[in-house]
């Protein structure tokens, strides 16, 4: 099973102006013990979605200014 987590940003309007992936994750054998995210990809998938979003809020401060 693979589950791909993205990162959607629309406009004002609700156009869809950009989908990017911010973590991948392949799940094998499931067992009761390896279910959810583990510690490390929580983190990865905390800091990956903050660096899209901030590059994203920069992007459009530096076009408003």
């Amino acid at each position: 099973m693979k589950f791909k987590i993205q990162v959607v940003v629309e406009s004002e309007s609700g156009e869809t102006q950009l989908i990017q992936e911010v973590l991948q994750i392949e799940k094998g054998d499931l067992q009761p013990e390896n279910l959810g995210l583990t510690l490390a990809q929580g983190k990865q998938l905390l800091l990956q979605t903050q660096r899209s979003i901030v590059n994203q809020e920069i992007t459009l401060y530096q076009k408003q200014q």
